[in-house]
């Protein structure tokens, strides 16, 4: 079971909001596809997780059944790629941050006994470079950042 996600706005709103190096404005939407639109953050420092973000919503779910609770969670390169991402580091290394307040994430979730954990990432191949030599190099980091999470 999923407990509904009923607290969230958006798969990378949600997230960000509860990150610290993260920042939203209040009125800067963009179309993202049909009629639905987003307000993509701002990364303007180190990412970090402050405090728990899902773990009391995902125990208080649990409670209320026996069959196992899943946690579900945005992945590191989606919260990167709908994102404005700082440029005064690599990529890399901000996918990185991301990747290890998302572990944090997932070891309280773990510690909390929630059986199950998904993260998902529906925008891992929208960060592929155009340039076919430059593939290699994205798909390891983004990889890795994935398996740290």
């Amino acid at each position: 079971l999923v407990h509904g996600e009923a607290e969230r706005n958006d798969m990378v709103e949600y997230f960000g909001e509860l990150l610290w190096g993260y920042a939203f404005t209040a009125n800067g939407w963009v179309q993202s596809y049909g009629s639905r639109c987003v307000k993509p953050p701002v990364i303007y420092g180190d990412v970090y997780r402050p405090e728990a973000m899902t773990v009391e919503w995902s125990k208080y779910a649990q409670s209320l059944t026996t069959k196992p609770m899943k946690g579900m969670l945005t992945g590191p390169v989606t919260m990167l790629q709908w994102s404005f991402v700082r440029d005064d580091q690599p990529r890399e290394q901000t996918a990185l941050q991301i990747a290890l307040a998302l572990r944090d994430e997932v070891c309280d979730l773990e510690a909390a006994g929630i059986a199950a954990i998904q993260i998902d990432e529906p925008a891992f191949r929208e960060g592929l470079p155009l340039r076919a030599s430059d593939v290699p190099g994205y798909l390891e980091w983004a990889a890795r950042a994935f398996r740290v999470s």
